[in-house]
């Protein structure tokens, strides 16, 4: 039974019915339905926008310019410390960091750096919201903390002239780039403090559950001092999670959340029987420079307090009703963007996921058992037996999904073909004590790009001298063994085996021969056709971590705006048990001039009920508004030119239609922000954004101690429509106060409710 915030009792079955209403659009991907089914209030019914777009300091397909205006029209450019959205549409908050909710004496707290939203309405008029929270932008938070959650920090950092730090917890302190806790070296005192703020900062990561009640005008609010409101935490002594990324709902009335960039908080890699492999993550901080006495972000805070790094990477199974949480092995472990699911009655059970690295991979899981009834809570039982299948891309448009099962033959790694000329493949080329695989990842390069490991030869090699056997009859099973003080039957050890698989899932698809892509992001089912939508949101070769198969990601080479991601869609057969699959580029980022759409690193994806895709761009906050000479570090292909796009955005784009591929600004974000969790209501009046990490680079705008102005002028060199580049002086803020507005007031992520006046 279902308390609604009325009063009302709600049979559980009457429940259901009401989800099932919006099944349909839900498992395609987390956006409810609308009164008409057509049109909502945001999009006409032939593709169009019910509103005039948000300017943006680019030109874009939709702004109605043309190439002889644009340079007079873009001239200059004031970038807001504002959620700018159309007139006509008023935004409300609904959660800010640190706000309290809940009757007193049982209140939650409102997490840090909020993401995706799942909206799961139960009856007319209640609904959940759930709420991920990803990780700390370390300098808000700092400058923030004592007024969002009540209570003192004793913590500084000071950059030293020999390029390391001084760590400072009250009256301790200690030199250095890291703090090695736990281990010999490090003061008691000082470990201990670490491990303090390691804990609060977990404490402000997770997912926050909210009971949201219907408005007399027909929008939502948080129904404040609701009971019903939950929290599972970064340090939750049932079940921790942080590193809370994207995630779906389910059309059983739960939501599912993927734990991304975990590798940043514990440690990511395994030996080859699943232990922990002997490099050690450190507490450490970075971005300290002499402006500030706050670093950019942390590392290292679940290690500080002793978490087992295997427990991180998962994608989490939430229940809003019972505040339960339960990960989902057979998903496999992995930087997790977000889940897609294809729930079709008498059909296997599909998920599609994407691992968000520079050289990760698209997954796609089929539950063993078939679905009886869409809406059956009992469906998550589907994840415990299935098979988790891994892309490979061929050139020429098609693709076929591997499974990542111990009989799967391994394939010659081929780094040639990558942008970069590396990627990473399970290093077993050393033997501890005991005889097994001390583990950890090693990179395989060819002799022209930086070699930071062995050659493919080598790879193999090292391999098959391992086994004791040629590479050509190496199989996945061969890369992993039992634990040495583990005695296992036959299937104890079939189980095990699995277990280490799915534990180092990107490494061991990177063994058989899976593409490796462009950082895939969101996934989403289209809600017409059921094609599989993908959010690919850097091109770039140049990091270390890995890089793209420039044969299906052809501008990972190329000095090009066009770096900065794209849109690919996936076409299956109808049955989602179909284990090929053809691909094509559906929408490139970039500038207009270079065949792009006018926005960079397409990130968070949602599908309206008309089938017009919503994008959240994902710029990174040093990048966004920087000055851009287009050379050197500037130029295209380079990390500072994303300066172009401006600010992180929200964009509706029409997949069907004369509009097809035409993108439409929606909103932008405040100052060095980024947009996430696009999520519409059911009746599709209502649609909530997250705003997660405002004046992450700069932190409070008028900061008392920062001694930098509160704003500045960007000189940036744009291309207008034909080509032609024109000098533009763009007004920047430095740092935020969002949602305040007030000078020296610090930012707070949070959660809007966004609807037509």
């Amino acid at each position: 039974m279902d308390q609604r915030s009325d009063g009302v009792r709600l049979d559980r079955r009457e429940v259901l019915a009401w989800l099932s209403a919006s099944a349909a659009w839900i498992a395609a991907g987390g956006c409810a339905a609308t009164k008409s089914g057509n049109t909502t209030r945001f999009v006409l019914a032939d593709g169009s926008p019910s509103w005039t777009p948000v300017p943006l300091p680019l030109p874009i397909g939709s702004d109605g310019g043309d190439a002889a205006t644009d340079a007079t029209r873009l001239a200059s450019f004031v970038v807001r410390d504002e959620l700018v959205v159309p007139e006509g549409f008023e935004v409300e908050l609904l959660a800010s960091w640190g706000e309290r909710f809940g009757p007193k004496g049982a209140q939650i707290v409102f997490g840090h750096n909020n993401d995706f939203l799942g909206f799961i309405p139960d009856g007319p008029d209640a609904a959940w919201l759930v709420v991920n929270h990803e990780y700390i932008a370390a300098r808000p938070w700092l400058q923030g903390y004592e007024e969002a959650r009540g209570e003192p920090l004793r913590f500084r950092i000071a950059p030293l002239a020999d390029g390391n730090v001084r760590f400072e917890f009250g009256e301790h302190a200690v030199e250095g780039k890291s703090i090695a806790v736990g281990e010999a070296g490090a003061p008691a005192d000082v470990a201990a403090a670490a491990r303090e703020l390691s804990r609060r900062a977990l404490e402000d990561l997770g997912i926050s559950i909210l009971r949201l009640e219907r408005t007399a005008g027909g929008g939502w609010r948080v129904d404040r001092d609701s009971p019903l409101h939950k929290r599972i935490s970064g340090t939750d002594p049932r079940t921790p999670t942080h590193s809370n990324c994207s995630g779906t709902v389910t059309p059983w009335g739960t939501a599912l959340s993927g734990e991304e960039n975990y590798q940043d908080y514990v440690q990511e890699a395994v030996d080859a029987s699943g232990e922990p492999s002997p490099n050690r993550l450190l507490f450490s901080v970075d971005g300290v420079d002499e402006r500030f006495p706050e670093p950019v972000e942390f590392l290292g805070i679940g290690a500080a307090i002793g978490q087992d790094g295997r427990d991180f990477g998962w994608v989490c199974h939430v229940d809003p009703r019972s505040g339960a949480l339960e990960k989902l092995a057979n998903l496999g472990r992995m930087r997790h963007e977000n889940v897609a699911l294809r729930v079709e009655a008498g059909k296997p059970l599909v998920a599609y996921t994407g691992d968000d690295r520079r050289g990760g991979h698209v997954w796609k899981f089929i539950s063993a058992r078939k679905v009886e009834r869409v809406d059956d809570p009992a469906n998550v039982r589907l994840f415990d037996e299935g098979t988790l299948h891994v892309e490979r891309f061929a050139a020429d448009g098609t693709g076929e999904w591997i499974p990542l099962v111990p009989s799967t033959r391994l394939v010659r790694p081929a780094p040639e073909r990558t942008g970069g000329g590396h990627l990473w493949l399970p290093d077993r080329s050393k033997l501890r004590d005991n005889g097994i695989a001390a583990g950890g990842w090693i990179a395989v390069s060819t002799p022209e790009a930086k070699k930071q490991g062995l050659s493919a030869a080598e790879w193999c090699a090292s391999v098959a001298s391992l086994c004791g056997k040629p590479f050509e009859q190496l199989t996945l099973g061969d890369l992993v063994c039992a634990p040495s003080n583990v005695r296992l039957d036959e299937a104890g050890l079939a189980r095990h085996l699995q277990r280490v698989l799915l534990l180092d899932a990107v490494v061991m698809a990177n063994a058989i021969g899976a593409t490796p892509c462009a950082r895939p992001e969101d996934l989403e089912l289209h809600p017409h056709d059921s094609s599989v939508f993908v959010s690919f949101s850097d091109f770039t070769s140049l990091s270390s971590e890995g890089s793209p198969d420039a044969g299906v990601f052809p501008d990972s080479r190329a000095a090009t705006s066009k770096r900065y991601g794209a849109i690919y869609r996936l076409e299956e057969e109808l049955d989602g048990a179909s284990l090929r699959f053809r691909w094509s580029s559906f929408c490139q980022s970039g500038e207009l001039s270079d065949g792009g759409a006018g926005f960079a690193n397409p990130d968070n994806l949602c599908f309206d009920p008309a089938g017009n895709l919503w994008v959240l761009t994902d710029i990174s906050s040093a990048s966004q508004n920087a000055d851009v000479a287009r050379d050197g570090e500037s130029a295209p292909g380079r990390d500072r030119f994303a300066g172009v796009f401006g600010s992180s955005a929200l964009f509706m784009i029409p997949t069907r239609g004369p509009r097809a591929g035409i993108a439409h600004c929606f909103a932008t974000g405040p100052v060095e922000c980024e947009l996430c969790g696009v999520t519409f209501s059911s009746d599709g009046e209502t649609l909530f954004l997250a705003v997660q990490h405002p004046g992450e680079q700069h932190g409070t705008r008028g900061h008392a101690r920062s001694g930098l102005p509160t704003e500045v002028e960007r000189r940036v060199l744009v291309a207008a429509r034909d080509g032609k580049p024109f000098e533009q002086i763009r007004s920047v803020p430095l740092g935020s106060n969002w949602p305040s507005g007030k000078l020296g007031v610090a930012p707070r992520p949070s959660v809007v409710a966004i609807r037509r006046r």
